[in-house]
């Protein structure tokens, strides 16, 4: 897991290219009001020789995200020092899990969700050891851990195209472990992180 690590140090240390950032900037340009801005919590740990991600499965409710899998994370709160800080209080609130600052890694390009207009930092950190989780029913019916090894699998990566209400269109990466399906802004985030 250190030369993944100190992989991903280096490369989120560097400026950031990301060649979906106009289209972000077209979507949030046609938003009905200005995005809520919000950070998650992309993090991982060994076990066993394999580097694990954990996953929220969102709870059957009704809202945009209802049954989606997900990272922990939520909107910026006044009493935040910074987005770091609202995916770190976040992942506490929803499953449990406390991650200290020092084993945060850095983040990857913003990304605008439009079916909830939020603005999301994704924040990428390690934990040294598997987490006990805690999770809030409201947020969380269940945790998944996904290895690194499935993510990276070709055989479980595909595309689809979808039309966003502003008539744009974008071919957005899909990632099927399983019986479950990752897709939508995970998925793309999923997809920023394994392509550096």
């Amino acid at each position: 897991m250190d030369k993944f690590i100190a992989h991903l140090q280096k490369l989120l240390a560097s400026p950031k290219e990301n060649s979906y950032l106009s289209f972000i900037e077209s979507m949030k340009k046609s938003a009905p009001k200005p995005p809520r801005v919000c950070a998650v919590m992309i993090f991982f740990f060994e076990q066993d020789n394999e580097i694990i991600f954990p996953f929220m499965l969102r709870p059957a409710y009704d809202g945009v995200h209802s049954g989606q899998i997900s990272f922990a994370g939520g909107g910026q709160e006044e009493q935040d020092l910074d987005l770091i800080q609202t995916a770190i209080r976040e992942t506490e609130e929803e499953i449990g899990v406390l991650i200290p600052r020092s084993q945060i890694l850095g983040t990857l390009s913003d990304i605008y969700i439009p079916p909830s207009n939020s603005l999301v930092t994704p924040v990428v950190a390690y934990l040294t050891e598997k987490p006990t989780y805690k999770i809030d029913p409201k947020e969380v019916d269940q945790m998944l851990e996904i290895s690194l090894k499935d993510l990276q699998n070709p055989e479980n990566q595909s595309f689809q195209d979808l039309t966003f209400p502003n008539k744009m269109k974008a071919k957005m990466p899909v990632y099927q472990i399983g019986e479950w399906k990752i897709w939508g802004a995970t998925a793309r985030l999923l997809s920023d992180l394994l392509a550096k």
